[in-house]
């Protein structure tokens, strides 16, 4: 352990606290009035935006024992499903990032959060599973883009002094959407049925519309598109990233992601039926528990936020929620026996592991400049997609040969503890207050 110590005091450009001496808060409070206006704006548009499209992601999770009941389909079946749809947001998040890059960061989340949402509204409208995949598919490779676009937005909007603060409360919108998903389900399954579940997203293309109108586009973009660095071809782009420059830290970005998002997809989706067939819970009793849970959860993307902007460093920051939320999850799977224990141990779970987005998007994006800014992010919101693709698929599997509780400790706890892992071993990069354009 002194060892690895040893190795994190040597990064001189990542030590364990990101400013030398005591905090000016009075910087900070200048940084927070500085907000006012555009920036303001921008950061609860981005806000509003990813917290609907976790809304949308999450009723499917919340309706799929009824569904898997009235299609007659299997949970093997289920997360085929699952795992088709994050393939194609795989490459969905890529090509975004790509447009965004060129075309800006205004008219690709209008319209990535416009479209997606009708591919999700056709959910409801499914007569078998191969219209389910297709629609899930639609709807996850559109709305893949959106990640990379709102962290862009809010990177290159927010006051330096905090802008590790605004882009970690941004990823509040994860756990605030399955929150608000769980309220607005549980009566919608009791009186209308899992279909109408689905029929929400129908009002987000007119919230699109109204976002195009007053959202504006970024200031180091338009020095970008001005310069015409963002006129080549899309393959040099993507390339950047794997230049001598980059190549280390996009590798160990991809795994990071890749572990960060398997374990979310291999635990969130299957929760409401991991309490209906280990708890026992009915449908909304199982919806109650992890929306409650997720609304504690919030709690763990502030203070991660708090903590690696002002006390520890943000690579520090992330190993520590990582590897507790390894622990707890732990926990939680064999540990509890009421709603009310499985909601205090999931949410203290939901508090670590999943409370390091709020910082590990910052952590990488500082380190990219605004001509390729939106392109690392969708290479980060790729390896997400892909271990969205296939830890469904393996936890469906396992599932039917060591049950649920051996099946989520053999497959999620290992991949919290290698994000955490792959981010300690990141080359010494900076936390700097000022990000490059070029």
């Amino acid at each position: 352990m002194s060892g690895m110590t040893d190795r994190l005091a040597r990064r001189k450009e990542s030590p364990l606290r990101n400013k030398s001496g005591p905090v000016d808060w009075s910087e900070v409070a200048s940084a927070f009035r500085d907000l006012k206006g555009v920036p303001l704006r921008t950061f609860l548009i981005c806000l509003c935006v990813w917290t609907v499209v976790n809304l949308e992601q999450s009723m499917f999770g919340y309706a799929m024992p009824a569904m898997v009941e009235d299609l007659g389909i299997s949970i093997k079946t289920i997360g085929l499903v699952i795992s088709l749809g994050f393939g194609a947001a795989i490459f969905g998040a890529l090509l975004s990032g790509l447009l965004t890059d060129r075309f800006g960061r205004r008219i690709m989340l209008a319209s990535c959060f416009g479209l997606s949402a009708v591919f999700y509204a056709l959910q409801g409208f499914a007569g078998s599973v191969f219209g389910l995949a297709a629609a899930r598919s639609g709807g996850a490779a559109i709305s893949a883009g959106l990640s990379p676009i709102t962290n862009s937005y809010v990177t290159e909007t927010s006051p330096p002094r905090i802008r590790a603060l605004m882009v970690g409360f941004l990823q509040i919108g994860f756990p605030l959407g399955w929150f608000l998903a769980s309220m607005l389900v549980a009566p919608l399954l009791a009186t209308f049925g899992w279909r109408a579940v689905f029929m929400v997203s129908l009002a987000v293309p007119v919230i699109a519309a109204i976002i195009f109108r007053f959202v504006p586009e970024t200031p180091g973009f338009a020095l970008v598109k001005a310069s015409a660095v963002n006129r080549r071809p899309m393959k040099a782009q993507l390339g950047d990233l794997f230049s001598p420059r980059f190549r280390t830290l996009t590798l160990l970005c991809i795994l990071a992601f890749f572990a960060k998002g398997g374990a979310y997809a291999g635990l969130a989706f299957y929760m409401p039926a991991f309490l209906h067939n280990v708890r026992g819970y009915d449908a909304s009793v199982a919806a109650h528990v992890v929306g409650i849970s997720y609304g504690i959860g919030i709690f763990g993307y502030l203070s991660a936020s708090v903590v690696g902007e002002f006390f520890l460093s943000r690579r520090l920051t992330i190993v520590i929620w990582s590897w507790l939320g390894a622990a707890s999850l732990i926990a939680f799977v064999w540990l509890p026996s009421k709603p009310i224990e499985d909601v205090i141990a999931f949410g203290i779970m939901a508090i670590f592991s999943f409370g390091t987005s709020a910082i590990l998007t910052t952590f990488v994006l500082e380190q990219f400049p605004t001509r390729m800014r939106a392109t690392g992010a969708a290479c980060a919101s790729a390896s997400v997609s892909l271990g969205f693709a296939v830890l469904p698929v393996v936890v469906a599997m396992l599932v039917g040969e060591v049950g649920w509780q051996w099946a989520i400790s053999l497959c999620v706890t290992p991949l919290l503890f290698i994000s955490g892992l792959a981010v300690l071993w990141m080359p010494g990069v900076s936390e700097d207050l000022e990000i490059r354009d070029f």
